[in-house]
């Protein structure tokens, strides 16, 4: 993003309407943030706040979710939806941990992107829908028990 789309940016996250605490709005900034966090690419934050922006979700919600994939967590994260990329493709062969040099690591990772990025899309998304159908269900919990009569 350039400078000016940056800028066009923050002028849009200090809309209040984007930091509302609403069931609709919250669920989908969980969502959103799941999704961008499950995105195998640098900027990840920046993607999830650009989008509930573009979605009108709420951006602290986006923000907690984008936060589960961190230095710690990533390498687990990043393999699982890799090996659910393998099993989508069909993919039986293993891929060898890369020396650490240039060209073993570019090789390496001409091997592992499109299971990588499949595996990372597919999660994301079924794990984006999931949480946004748990906090709309959640959320909805008080109101259904409070007509329930003994």
């Amino acid at each position: 993003m350039s400078g000016s789309q940056l800028r066009g940016l923050a002028t849009h996250v200090t809309d209040s309407m984007l930091w509302r605490m609403d069931r609709d709005s919250v669920s989908g900034g969980v969502a959103i943030g799941l999704f961008a966090a499950l995105l195998p690419i640098p900027l990840q934050t920046l993607i999830g706040v650009a989008l509930a922006v573009l979605i009108r979700a709420n951006i602290a919600a986006t923000l907690a979710m984008v936060s589960l994939t961190n230095p710690i967590t990533m390498g687990p994260v990043f393999y699982a939806t890799y090996q659910a990329g393998r099993w989508l493709l069909d993919i039986q062969e293993t891929v060898p941990w890369p020396a650490l040099e240039v060209d073993s690591l570019v090789v390496w990772a001409g091997m592992v992107w499109k299971p990588l990025l499949l595996g990372s899309v597919v999660v994301g998304s079924v794990s984006a829908l999931s949480a946004y159908l748990l906090v709309h269900l959640v959320w909805s919990l008080p109101s259904l028990f409070r007509n329930i009569r003994p």
